[in-house]
């Protein structure tokens, strides 16, 4: 958890977490970024959690999803090729990032505690194996750092090789471009031992003193990379404002840090002024004609990559302004000039000639920041996994038509961003009868008119009175429910109000069903049953088989 504290990041930053996969520090990123951000506001900066394995990839996404951030943005990149990218402004000037984390793949020897099989699989050559990818990391990491901008380099090793050594290649190769920070007053809490000044490289055969060398037959040996031996110029280097934490300091693995700060390009960086192809508009955008003002524009394919959808802005004004209009949503929601959708080749711009825009099915709001990355000039070049904040999802069109309801319901992920905006289709109950709700799944208004279900012995659970007439006023389709909640119960709770349980629900003829993922009820029931114990919900019976798989 060190190196994403030591980066200080802030809400108008753009970082890039190289090599993010599973995502534990990827979180800490994402809850430095909304740090300070007000409820239901945006940050403006972004995090581009990247990973070279498809399967980790996805796994990361997973993972980070439980953030609900609409500054996040899965990529799919080898972090040693990760693609140059321009703004698209007139002088197309590179895309840089504010914060770099590059913790890059190590052999993990300092893990060895919680992972005794490392030894069973270590040896001195692993570590001179990796050295070469993690220095390339390192170094693509520092040629995509803004000026004046910081990155962390980080193993969870203790090997030099990996360490000190990719440390003094990258300082020597940014030829002053880039400082080692002295951290020495950072964490002061934190137990740690300065960097190491000289270290000993060793192969198969033995101990090395060079790159060049012979056996004990006088026969050479294969040449090894100059810059795993320390030298002259290494020993000048402050190296010792490296961090060490052993495994004895404070009862954890092994682990290193070094933290940059960088002051001017690197040697062969581009420049701002440099022209290359990433400024060029691919092919699929050169000549697209501008969409009018207020009217809906095709969607553009932007993303060259076979088995993967481009993400691609929402330009259909007239199904935004119907989405605001329905849930009541003031302007200071950024649904209609940040949200992003994914759509299939069949959907995409070109697809043939006047073909109207496919309808968007699911609607993702991002931060301003990271919709500037999306539409970037040579944005077609990032292997996008996710991006921002899963908000709507379009039921079935004719259904919502007949019933006078939109078709894109809100949905539970996103509703923390979007219930301090929604002005519609919401209610107040009590807290008591959300807590039926969520136990139950489906509280009736009326009796249903299908019959009753196989194996139901009692009859439908009914709203309340005052419920019922808190509710009378709400469309047909989605609604938000908010508890009341007093003071104490807040505190009861660990929560500020009562908008931090509240849930999405769809409002039938005679019915009202939560529309959240079984997990999630299961975690907010659990919260709820803390002032409410009584309402647990009965033991599974054949009898009853609804109400017990909702317990479940």
């Amino acid at each position: 958890m060190v190196p994403p504290l030591l980066l200080g990041c802030q809400a108008h930053h753009a970082v890039l977490d190289m090599c993010a996969a599973p995502g534990s520090k990827t979180f800490q990123l994402l809850e430095a970024l909304h740090a300070g951000v007000g409820r239901g506001g945006l940050p403006t900066g972004f995090v581009v959690a990247n990973d070279a394995d498809l399967k980790r990839c996805n796994l990361l996404t997973h993972q980070t999803k439980r953030a609900g951030s609409a500054g996040l943005v899965v990529t799919n990149h080898d972090a040693s090729l990760f693609p140059d990218l321009r703004d698209g402004g007139p002088g197309g000037a590179p895309l840089k990032f504010d914060r770099v984390l590059a913790d890059v793949p190590c052999t993990g020897d300092g893990t060895m505690r919680k992972a005794p099989e490392v030894w069973a699989k270590w040896g001195p050559m692993n570590a001179v194996g990796l050295h070469p990818l993690q220095l390339r990391i390192a170094l693509r990491g520092a040629r995509l750092l803004a000026v004046g901008g910081r990155m962390v380099y980080s193993t969870c090793s203790l090997n030099p090789i990996e360490n000190e050594a990719v440390v003094a290649a990258l300082l020597k190769e940014a030829a002053g471009a880039l400082t080692l920070d002295d951290c020495a007053e950072e964490l002061p809490q934190l137990r740690r031992l300065p960097g190491l000044r000289s270290w000993q490289v060793w192969d198969k055969n033995g101990r090395r003193e060079g790159p060049d060398g012979v056996d004990a037959a006088s026969a050479p040996l294969k040449p090894m990379r100059p810059s795993l031996f320390p030298d002259a110029a290494s020993d000048a280097l402050p190296l010792q404002r490296c961090l060490r934490v052993l495994p004895h300091h404070a009862d954890t693995g092994g682990f290193f840090i070094a933290r940059f700060t960088k002051h001017r390009p690197l040697p062969g960086e581009a420049s701002p002024d440099d022209k290359d192809e990433a400024s060029v508009p691919a092919p699929e955008e050169a000549g697209a004609p501008e969409a009018a003002a207020g009217a809906a524009a095709p969607e553009r394919r932007r993303n060259h990559f076979a088995f993967i959808d481009p993400v691609v802005p929402v330009t259909d004004a007239k199904v935004l302004a119907s989405i605001a209009a329905f849930y009541g949503l003031d302007p200071a929601f950024p649904l209609l000039t940040q949200t992003v959708t994914r759509v299939s080749e069949s959907g995409a711009a070109g697809a043939d000639a006047g073909a109207a825009p496919q309808v968007p099915r699911r609607l993702y709001v991002v931060t301003s920041g990271a919709a500037a990355l999306l539409q970037s000039r040579g944005a077609g070049r990032l292997k996008v996994m996710a991006a921002g904040l899963k908000v709507f999802e379009r039921g079935h069109d004719e259904q919502a038509s007949a019933g006078g309801f939109s078709p894109f319901r809100l949905v539970h992920e996103g509703l923390h961003a979007t219930l301090p905006h929604a002005r519609a289709q919401r209610a107040t109950i009590a807290l008591r009868e959300l807590t039926r709700l969520v136990r139950d799944r489906v509280l009736f208004f009326a009796e249903p008119t299908k019959p009753e279900l196989p194996g139901r012995t009692t009859a439908p659970a009914r709203f309340e009175a005052e419920t019922a007439a808190a509710l009378a006023p709400l469309s047909g389709g989605c609604c938000i429910l908010v508890p009341t909640l007093s003071a104490a119960q807040a505190a009861g709770l660990a929560v500020e109000s009562g908008e931090d349980l509240a849930v999405c629900a769809w409002k039938g003829a005679v019915s009202l069903s939560l529309l959240v993922a079984k997990p999630d009820a299961q975690h907010l029931l659990r919260q709820l049953l803390v002032l409410n114990p009584d309402m647990a919900p009965a033991a599974k019976t054949g009898a009853e088989p609804e109400a017990a798989e909702a317990a479940e």
